[in-house]
């Protein structure tokens, strides 16, 4: 490939979806492309070691279509794989942080599913789900996304959500389907007194129960009565 132009592309994570599209329709002849941000071996990734055995057979697949590029004059594009575009969890996350309950149901799927701390049973479908999301936002008195992690089609957002004195730490794992759309979220909080804080306001509003955080002593003459 010498006497070839080369173009490297390295863009973080959060910026790919911000990348236009066609951005290489006009390259000349026999363009090289080098994706850098294909490989994130901590925030992604497993290591190299334990991904050959599985990527070994994709990289094969990727120089075979990368060669039938070059052969053919068309721009080769090397180390690049497809990924689902995060258009709709931004979209969702901002409307999150804005407390629009409308704002987020465009961007979740028809059959998507939460699992909350507040409650053990999931909720199954958008109008559920959205509920859900209704009753939490009108209850605390913030959402803030701080922090987006990606592994594929699945995702962790890390958030605070303030109400009152108690400030939680949540983290929510959510999943993709192809068409980009929320369709899963398990969802996680801490420290325990604030959870429940926020529990027993929140629970009885999904058919809960309220529980009562108590020391293990007062438990034992709650049990004892």
């Amino acid at each position: 490939m010498r006497g070839n132009e080369v173009v490297v592309v390295a863009a973080t994570m959060r910026r790919v979806s911000d990348l236009p599209s066609g951005l290489f329709d006009d390259a000349p002849p026999n363009l090289i492309v080098i994706d850098t941000s294909n490989y994130y071996p901590r925030q992604r990734d497993d290591l190299a070691s334990r991904l050959h055995s599985e990527q070994s057979r994709q990289g094969r697949d990727i120089a075979a279509a990368g060669n039938q590029q070059h052969q053919a004059g068309a721009p080769v594009r090397l180390g690049t794989m497809p990924m689902i575009s995060t258009e709709h969890l931004n979209a969702y996350l901002k409307a999150m942080g804005r407390r629009d309950v409308e704002g987020t149901k465009a961007h979740m799927a028809d059959d998507v599913v939460i699992r909350s701390p507040i409650v053990p049973t999931p909720f199954q479908g958008r109008e559920q789900v959205t509920g859900v999301l209704d009753a939490l936002l009108s209850t605390v008195d913030a959402f803030e996304p701080n922090l987006l992690l990606r592994d594929g089609a699945d995702f962790v957002a890390v958030f605070t959500i303030r109400f009152g004195d108690h400030v939680i730490d949540g983290m929510d794992h959510m999943h993709l389907n192809d068409a980009g759309l929320v369709d899963s979220m398990t969802v996680a909080w801490r420290p325990l007194p604030a959870v429940v804080a926020v529990q027993q306001k929140l629970a009885p509003k999904l058919g809960g129960k309220a529980m009562m955080l108590v020391s293990a002593n007062q438990a034992e003459l709650i049990a004892a009565k």
